[in-house]
């Protein structure tokens, strides 16, 4: 349920919204894949142009039997007048997110293991009142499955400030996670290829490298896995239509004690290379954050930006600790990975 507002947004209207366990995503839709899918959905509505594979496919998270998901979109019949206001809006600096289109989703295999059936088609609309906001739902997702209690968590929007309080059934007392949020290391794990497909990120064929060493030092976990669905937007070639500026979008961290909000920026020239920049704080940041940090998304050094998101919610139940973790890449299902501890002292 949402606690209340700065602003309103198409999803929070009055501060007292309620959602259900069927409102976390699209209705019969599976929240795991919901949650792999959310930065290609994101890329895909903000004009993002996908490289990789045509037609795009994703593979859900089950390594062993995937279930495997087509991503297209269909554009609104008022998408003319839509990207005419847009234009107008953003001449007199007063830029609207005027969204042209709808996202369609579709389930291409039968598997006897997943309750969605081959030729089952779901249709994302922004905004959506029924649902919780994708963005929310998505900064949320890791922390579900692990807390007994309730929690209370920031909606990534900063502008909105939206605050949520999410109640486990059977549980009256609830509890702040946002020190929680920021506990989540990646130091102590390792990632190996199993498999001879050689990967376009930074991980190759049969390398094994030390988890830390491939996100940008001292930057949290959990900031730069809410950051990544901007950061593939932007990678793609994306904007967001709301913003003056389309070459920066400004995020926070879901951490209700001590928000922390932030700029991912572009490089105009055309450069994959990012930033991410600290703009402000509510309350203290345990990672020690402060305003006007820089931090250097080099695509080169980088772990691949879809594979996190597929290994985070492992790392945030710290299974991984004590544990091999087989995951496979969103986009090549022979491409394997192990996570597990690493061999250091």
């Amino acid at each position: 349920m949402t606690l209340g507002h700065t602003r309103r947004c198409g999803y929070c209207r009055s501060g007292k919204e309620v959602y259900g366990q069927d409102d976390l995503s699209l209705k019969g839709f599976c929240a795991d894949a919901f949650y792999e899918l959310y930065p290609c959905l994101l890329a895909l509505l903000y004009d993002a142009k996908f490289q990789q594979k045509r037609p795009l496919v994703i593979n859900c998270p089950h390594t062993a039997l995937p279930t495997f998901i087509h991503l297209s979109f269909k554009y609104k019949w008022l998408r003319i007048p839509l990207n005419l206001l847009e234009k107008f809006f953003r001449f007199i600096g007063s830029p609207k997110d005027a969204i042209d289109k709808d996202i369609v989703i579709e389930v291409l295999n039968e598997n006897r293991r997943c309750a969605m059936p081959e030729g089952s088609r779901f249709v994302l609309r922004i905004p959506d009142i029924r649902q919780l906001c994708p963005a929310s739902f998505f900064s949320v997702y890791p922390s579900l499955p692990f807390y007994k209690q309730g929690f209370s968590f920031a909606c990534p929007d900063p502008k909105s400030n939206i605050s949520y309080r999410v109640e486990s059934l059977g549980s009256s007392e609830g509890r702040a996670a946002g020190r929680l949020f920021c506990g989540v290391s990646v130091t102590g794990y390792r990632i190996t290829s199993v498999d001879s497909t050689s990967c376009p990120q930074a991980l190759k064929r049969k390398k094994e490298m030390i988890l830390e060493n491939l996100l940008p030092r001292g930057l949290c976990p959990t900031l730069f896995n809410v950051a990544l669905p901007y950061i593939i937007t932007f990678s793609q070639g994306g904007y967001f239509k709301w913003r003056k500026d389309i070459h920066t979008v400004e995020v926070q961290c879901p951490d209700p004690e001590g928000r922390v909000s932030f700029e991912v920026r572009r490089n105009p020239s055309g450069a994959k290379d990012m930033t991410l920049t600290i703009k402000g704080t509510q309350g203290r940041c345990p990672r020690g954050h402060e305003e006007r940090q820089t931090f250097a998304l080099d695509a080169q050094r980088l772990i691949c930006p879809y594979l996190f998101t597929r290994l985070f919610p492992h790392l945030f139940s710290r299974r991984a600790a004590g544990e091999e973790i087989l995951l496979s890449c969103p986009f090549v299902q022979e491409a394997k990975y192990l996570l597990l501890k690493a061999n250091v002292p």
